[in-house]
């Protein structure tokens, strides 16, 4: 019997000879009792002692390497399917950002220089008719006019000002802040956790409306005392939560919106399309967060030399 193997004694007949294939690396105790002619067994028998030892690839050393290779892999499969992404989303970003370039350039070439001319063809008209009641509604006509190029211009610099000013979010949420509250309203504070990084324009435009819409619910029909806005910006992670203690939301409007407002859905619209993630915490009574995070590999702004610096760094040191 050989112990650990057999699970009771075995008889081998006339045979002196017993053999095993197979066994696992580790020790082992071989029992062997026989008996005489007589047919009267020796209990005691004779006992032999071995090891086996394993091979390498048995050993534990080698399967905690395999394992931390195997481990390795799988995070460095998981870091180039992350940089994929954020590639494809910058390159969406990249092109949202040509393509607004594109339209402000057209509506400034095209519609409002169209519409430049048309009005000054227009004055020529106003000068030569005599005072009466037609001068009167052209004037009139060629001020709404004046007005709506005004209007254009300001789109088409906001537009272009979009995709090139670095604006501060902080800055612009403190000033919508402001803007939204009064002196019956809420009380607005605003946090800013981490060193401030440049974000692409087109994720914080996204942002900013967001945020907008969000600090508007809180302003308008939360009938809060207290609103507050907070900015972390973390190494991996860009994340924006905006939380009031005020009278919250239904659980019906929270999931569908109010009927004819979208609100809500253009929220969830404007976070999946820049790859964020946006969670929504509501109750009657109970106030609500609005919590929003985007990956830093998307939103932040790549600093050129940034990676060789921070390796000659670590090399220095």
């Amino acid at each position: 019997m050989l112990e650990g193997i057999d699970k009771s004694w075995q008889d081998p007949g006339n045979r002196r000879e017993a053999f095993y294939t197979n066994l696992e690396p580790g020790h082992y105790r071989f029992r062997v009792i026989a008996a005489n002619n007589d047919g009267v067994w020796n209990r005691s028998g004779a006992a032999w002692s071995f090891s086996i030892a394993p091979a390498y690839y048995q050993t534990l050393w080698f399967r905690a390497s395999c394992l931390g290779l195997l481990l390795i892999m799988m995070a460095g499969v998981y870091q180039l399917r992350l940089r994929q992404i954020a590639q494809g989303y910058k390159v969406r970003l990249e092109e949202r950002v040509g393509e607004r370039t594109r339209i402000a350039r057209d509506l400034h070439d095209t519609l409002l220089q169209s519409l430049q001319g048309l009005m000054l063809r227009l004055q020529v008209v106003d000068d030569l008719l005599p005072p009466g009641r037609a001068k009167e509604e052209l004037e009139l006509t060629l001020e709404r006019g004046d007005n709506a190029i005004a209007e254009g211009r300001c789109a088409v610099h906001d537009l272009r000002s979009s995709t090139t000013n670095t604006n501060d979010l902080a800055e612009a949420l403190r000033a919508l802040g402001g803007e939204l509250s009064t002196g019956d309203t809420a009380v607005f504070r605003l946090v800013v956790e981490g060193r401030a990084r440049d974000l692409h324009p087109i994720i914080r435009d996204e942002l900013y409306q967001i945020a907008r819409e969000a600090l508007r619910n809180a302003f308008s029909h939360a009938r809060a005392s207290q609103i507050e806005a907070e900015i972390t910006y973390a190494e991996r992670l860009l994340r924006l939560r905006i939380r009031d203690n005020g009278a919250g939301i239904a659980p019906a409007i929270l999931q569908g919106g109010r009927s004819g407002h979208y609100g809500f859905p253009g929220m969830h619209e404007r976070a999946t399309q820049i790859g964020a993630k946006l969670n929504i915490w509501s109750g009657l009574g109970t106030g609500t967060e609005v919590d929003l995070s985007v990956a830093g590999s998307i939103a932040y702004c790549a600093s050129p030399g940034r990676s060789r610096l921070r390796l000659f760094r670590k090399r220095a040191g």
